[in-house]
């Protein structure tokens, strides 16, 4: 038999009625999607969106999402997310590979 791991509740986020739980060890810790470091967050994770939300009072963008890639990464992904249909500039508009690069259009300083 496998033991289960208990979560420690001391990192979960309260978000109003509910309780949202830190992602597993071996993921991104921001967006609970396994990635390299150097990769754009999954702006699409339900954890992302929802652990975004309770911090700074707004949805993530593609551009939040992206903001602590290096210019020459964010270019490759946005343009992929153009061909997609997704609405995003083509340059990159934050500070490449910080990541408390604000988030754009919202003067808020969100990363």
């Amino acid at each position: 038999m496998v033991a289960k791991r208990q979560p420690d509740l001391s990192e979960a986020i309260a978000t109003g009625g509910m309780m949202l739980l830190p992602p597993a060890p071996d993921v991104c810790q921001t967006c609970a999607v396994k990635h390299e470091p150097e990769q754009p967050h999954n702006q699409q994770s339900l954890y992302y969106q929802v652990a975004f939300h309770a911090k700074y009072g707004r949805w993530p963008t593609w551009d939040d999402a992206l903001a602590h890639v290096e210019p020459d990464i964010q270019r490759f992904w946005r343009a992929a997310l153009r061909k997609r249909g997704v609405e995003i500039a083509l340059e990159p508009t934050t500070k490449g590979g910080d990541p408390d690069a604000p988030g754009l259009g919202v003067g808020d300083g969100a990363p």
